[in-house]
C-alpha cells in the first residue's frame, strides 16, 4: 500500500496530516508527503512546511518521500498519485473559492472526480482512525466497488475492526421484480430467502472475510441519501466508504450527487472509491 498525503495552503489542516501519518503507520504503508504551491514565490514557505511534515513523520518512525509541487492543486495531486503509483490519497476538504465558488468546484472535489485510486477526504476537527467503518452498499455495484477498495486500501482494515454493510431499499429505485415484502425486510431475511439484494450482501461479506474484521449487514428503507445520513447520525462510525455512482452532472461539481450529499452531510472522513 502506498499512501499519498497531500496538502496545500487552502487545505492545510494539522489534523489531516496527523490522521494520515497515523494511518500510514498503522497500515505499514509506504508514504509520500506532497505540498502544492500555486506560485514560485511560495517556494520558500512551501519547503518549510514540507520539511516540518517530514520531521513529524520521522518522529512516528516513518521514512516518507517528500514532493514540493508547483501548479494547480488538484492537477498536481492527481498527476503525482498516478506517477507515484499511489493506492490511497489522503487530503483535507478545501473550501470553494470565494470569487468563483459557484462556478468552479473546490480542489478536493476535483481530486475526487479524477483520482486514479481511492481518496480519503478527512473532514471534522478530530477524526478517529478507521475501526468502525460504514460501507455504503449499492447492491450489485458494491461487487465492483468493494474489490477495488480491498485491493487498493484494504490495509486500513484492522483485525479488531468492524464493517457495517449498509444497503438502502428505495421504493423509487426498486425494480418490478422486487416483491412488496422485500421493501420492509431486514438484511437477515433478505439473505435467508436468497433475494438478489441478499445474495449481493452475502457475496460482499465473503469478500471481507479474509481481512478478519467483524461484518454486519444492514438494510434501511426509504430515500437513499436520507437513510444514509440517518444511519451515519445514529451509528457510531469512524469512516464512511462509498463508490462513486457516476450519475451526476456538471451541476453536481464533477462528482456524483450521492457522494456530494454524503460529504456535505457528515463530519466523518469519507473514502471514495473511483468508478
Amino acid at each position: 500500500m502506498r499512501v499519498l498525503i497531500a496538502t496545500y495552503p487552502h487545505a492545510h489542516d494539522p489534523a489531516v496530516l496527523s490522521y494520515g501519518l497515523e494511518l500510514a503507520k498503522a497500515c505499514r504503508a509506504e508514504c509520500t508527503l506532497a505540498y502544492v504551491i500555486a506560485r514560485p514565490g511560495e517556494r520558500t514557505a512551501g519547503q518549510a512546511a514540507l520539511a516540518a511534515q517530514v520531521q513529524q513523520a520521522q518522529q512516528l518512525g516513518l521514512l516518507p518521500q517528500a514532493e514540493l509541487c508547483l501548479g494547480q492543486a488538484d492537477e498536481q495531486i492527481v498527476h503525482l498519485a498516478t506517477q507515484d503509483g499511489s493506492t490511497l490519497i489522503i487530503l483535507g476538504e478545501s473550501k470553494p473559492d470565494r470569487f468563483f465558488g459557484q462556478l468552479l468546484a473546490p480542489a478536493s472535489e476535483r481530486v475526487l472526480a479524477n483520482a486514479p485510486c481511492p481518496v480519503l477526504l478527512v473532514c471534522g476537527p478530530a477524526p478517529r482512525q478507521p475501526r468502525k467503518i460504514l460501507f455504503l452498499h449499492g447492491g450489485q455495484q458494491a461487487l465492483q466497488t468493494l474489490p477495488v477498495f480491498l485491493s487498493s486500501a484494504g490495509s486500513i482494515l484492522q483485525p479488531d475492526g468492524q464493517v457495517t454493510l449498509l444497503h438502502v431499499m428505495s421504493h423509487m429505485g426498486a425494480g418490478h421484480q422486487v416483491s412488496g415484502w422485500e421493501l420492509a425486510a431486514d438484511a437477515n431475511e433478505l439473505i435467508s430467502r436468497k433475494t438478489a439484494e441478499g445474495e449481493w450482501l452475502q457475496q460482499s461479506m465473503a469478500l471481507l472475510q479474509p481481512f478478519g474484521v467483524g461484518v454486519t449487514p444492514k438494510v434501511r428503507h426509504g430515500l437513499v441519501v436520507d437513510e444514509i445520513l440517518a444511519e451515519i447520525k445514529q451509528g457510531d462510525y469512524d469512516t464512511i466508504v462509498l463508490g462513486s455512482h457516476g450519475s451526476g452532472t456538471w451541476q453536481d461539481f464533477l462528482i456524483d450527487n450521492v457522494t456530494k450529499q454524503v460529504i456535505d452531510g457528515t463530519q466523518l472522513p469519507v473514502l471514495v472509491v473511483p468508478r
